[in-house]
Order: C-alpha cells, then sequence, then structure tokens
C-alpha cells in the first residue's frame, strides 16, 4: 500500500512536469507571432497551460504539508520509542527484541517519508521553475499582441484616411449634406458663383499674400504637378475660391492638408500645412482663412494643387504665372 502511495505521488510530479515543460527553452517559441490571430491563439494556449500548473502545483504544495506532518509525527515517535528501549523493558528478552523490530519499522517508514518528502520538494522547485518560464513568455506574447494590435489599427486609420482622400476629389451633390472625412456633420450647401471656379483660370488668386518664391513639384498620389510656395512658417493660407472643406488631416508626403471642394469637379489642395484653422465640412468664401505655412523638415512652404476630379492640373496655367 505504502509503495503504491509513493508511486502515485511520483506520478503526480511527472505528469506536472510533463505539462509545463513545455514552457522550457528547447520547447520555447523563438519567432514572435506573425500575426494578431496568432499572437490570441498562443497566449490563449498560454494560459491554459498556466492554471493546469497552477492547480497541479496546489496539489503538489498540499502533498508536500501532509508528508511534513506525517514525518514530524513518525520522529517524534521514533524518540519515544527510542528513550524507551533505554529502560527496562518487562517480558525480558523477546519483548526487548519485540521492540527493537517496532524501532526499525518506524525508522523505515521515517527515512521513507523523508525521501519522498525530498522528491516532492524537489519536484516543486522545477514545477516552480517551469511555471516562471511560462509565465515569462505570456508576457512576451501578451506585449507582442498588443503591439500587433496596435499596428493593425495603425494600418486601418491609414487606409481608411488613404479612402476619404481619395474621396475627396469626388464632388458632392448638393442635396447629399454629407462630409467625406469627418462622419456626423452635416453641411449646408452654399449659393454657387455665377462664374465658378473653372471661369477662374488664369486669374485665380494666390493663397499666401504677400512675394512669395514658387518651385514646380510633385507628390507621389498626384497625377500631376503641383506647386511650393516658399514662405515664413506661420503665414497665414487663404482659400483661392470659395467651397466646402471636403478633407482635413494629415496625409502621406503631403504633411496636414486641406482639401476643398469649389463644385462641378474642382478642388484645390493646401498642404504642408503648420496649423489648420477649419474642419471638414465647413462652407468657406474666397479668402477665408485655412490655416498657416508649415515646416515638415524641408523649409517652410505651401504645397498647392488644383485638380478636376482625381487629374492633377498644372497650376501655372490657374495662377496666371504660366
Amino acid at each position: 500500500m505504502k509503495a503504491q502511495r509513493r508511486l502515485s505521488l511520483g506520478a503526480l510530479s511527472l505528469m506536472a512536469l510533463a505539462s509545463l515543460s513545455h514552457a522550457g527553452p528547447q520547447h520555447e517559441p523563438t519567432a514572435p507571432p506573425a500575426t494578431l490571430a496568432e499572437a490570441e491563439r498562443e497566449l490563449s494556449g498560454l494560459e491554459r497551460r498556466l492554471g493546469d500548473g497552477d492547480q497541479r502545483l496546489g496539489k503538489l504544495t498540499a502533498e508536500i504539508a501532509l508528508r511534513d506532518r506525517r514525518s514530524t509525527a513518525r520522529a517524534r515517535a521514533y524518540v519515544r520509542m527510542a528513550r524507551a528501549g533505554l529502560l527496562p523493558v518487562a517480558g525480558g528478552f523477546d519483548a526487548l527484541i519485540d521492540h527493537a523490530m517496532k524501532l526499525e519499522g518506524v525508522r523505515r517508514s521515517l527515512a521513507s517519508d523523508l525521501s519522498a518528502l525530498t522528491q516532492l520538494r524537489h519536484d516543486h522547485r522545477a514545477l516552480v521553475g517551469a511555471r516562471d518560464k511560462l509565465a515569462a513568455r505570456r508576457a512576451v506574447v501578451a506585449a507582442q499582441r498588443d503591439a500587433l494590435a496596435q499596428a493593425q489599427q495603425l494600418i486601418a486609420e491609414a487606409d481608411e484616411r488613404r479612402r476619404a482622400f481619395d474621396a475627396a476629389f469626388v464632388e458632392r451633390r448638393p442635396s447629399s449634406g454629407v462630409a467625406v472625412y469627418g462622419a456626423g456633420i452635416t453641411v449646408r450647401d452654399a449659393a454657387p458663383d455665377p462664374a465658378g471656379f473653372a471661369g477662374q483660370k488664369g486669374r485665380l488668386p494666390f493663397p499666401l499674400a504677400g512675394r512669395v518664391e514658387a518651385t514646380p513639384a510633385r507628390r507621389k498620389s498626384a497625377s500631376g504637378p503641383g506647386v511650393e510656395l516658399r514662405a515664413p512658417a506661420g503665414t497665414a493660407v487663404r482659400a483661392v475660391f470659395g467651397g466646402r472643406v471636403a478633407f482635413s488631416a494629415r496625409y502621406g508626403d503631403y504633411g496636414r492638408i486641406v482639401i476643398l471642394d469649389h463644385g462641378d469637379g474642382y478642388f484645390t489642395v493646401s498642404g504642408n500645412l503648420g496649423a489648420v484653422d477649419v474642419k471638414v465640412g465647413d462652407e468657406l468664401s474666397s479668402g477665408a482663412r485655412l490655416g498657416t505655412v508649415g515646416d515638415e523638415g524641408a523649409g517652410a512652404m505651401l504645397y498647392f494643387e488644383v485638380r478636376h476630379g482625381s487629374d492633377t492640373l498644372d497650376p501655372k496655367a490657374w495662377l496666371g504665372v504660366g
């Protein structure tokens, strides 16, 4: 019966060690999870294995406490019996032999308990070490999961911003009253200028007051050229024609931009802004302040485009400098 008991204790320890051994270096994944789903799956598996390990550690701790109490009781019994053996034993030599045999039996049981207790404590330390490695791996995977989730959110936001930027160059019907970027804002369309934006070609005012240095330039997503107008940072940027703010945000190599929808499919883009004073849906008159000239690291300037639909038109012909 005692042998079976020792076997069951050994089996318990081995099962617990086996369940946690995958947390060791020889089984620990070296590559971080490639996707958020992979990280979630691995994290879920780690949580499950940690829960199982905690249960088995609890059982092992209880077994150690039981063995410790039993060993203490047997040790005290052994001491009492050993002291009794030094006194005259009634019954003569046979009684003395019987006492000695019982004392030896207690000694062997005590030795067995102490050996089992030593093994159980060794297994407990091993289980605690394996669990610590598993917990460390969980912390790493949790951090990787959070990083992947943040990256996924940033990608989604960038995609949304790109779609909003592209959609800004689609003329909105007056009846729609829907802002392209900035959901939930209702726009009241202003009365259109009889001449229209097309009638401003060759005499469109500059968006900056005073003397500016104009340099042809082009951004990656543009189908044609724009112009960089160099002026001191903080210079006011004005609307060159009345229209509705279709987009107002930071976008790619444009920096902070404002896109004005002037009707009939015409748009102007003012980029590299330092500050923005308008929001999507605002109805602006010609000369209204959009923001200020900014500096994204290449010097203070305003980047300006004229578009018809998604086509980028040469701004020189519109500003009367071509």
